[in-house]
């Protein structure tokens, strides 16, 4: 996707966004200019579908990210229970905001202070929550 604009507030702008993650509905995309800036809808091609990014390395790399925590599940009865349980808290960590990250620290460590262990056992593999 290429968008040239010529002269808006006295200012030429180019957009490239090089290989979007999935195709557009050219037809059905807008372009609004307004006083202080540019809005462009682009129209998924396919209605329904959701992207995981906005260009096709973004989306790879979210599939990539995906399919590890996907084929790290237990499969055996005797492994560790817990093991599903911190692949997903891990995921939800790595792929959440700053607010995220910040209501699981705080989460792990209430959990922990009521188990009596005083904080200081932390979430294995999490940054900045230490491992046991």
């Amino acid at each position: 996707m290429k968008m040239t604009v010529r002269n808006h507030m006295d200012r030429h702008h180019v957009l490239h966004i090089q290989r979007l993650a999935h195709p557009i509905n050219t037809t059905a995309c807008t372009c609004k200019v307004k006083a202080g800036n540019i809005v462009i809808a682009l129209r998924k091609a396919e209605d329904g579908q959701t992207w995981g990014g906005m260009t096709e390395a973004q989306r790879k790399d979210k599939e990539a990210k995906d399919n590890k925590f996907s084929s790290s599940t237990p499969s055996d009865a005797n492994e560790d229970p817990q093991a599903g349980i911190m692949n997903l808290m891990k995921k939800m960590y790595d792929d959440g905001d700053d607010d995220m990250k910040r209501m699981i620290k705080k989460t792990w460590y209430e959990s922990s202070q009521k188990q009596g262990g005083a904080g200081a056992g932390g979430m294995p593999g999490v940054p900045g929550m230490p491992g046991l």
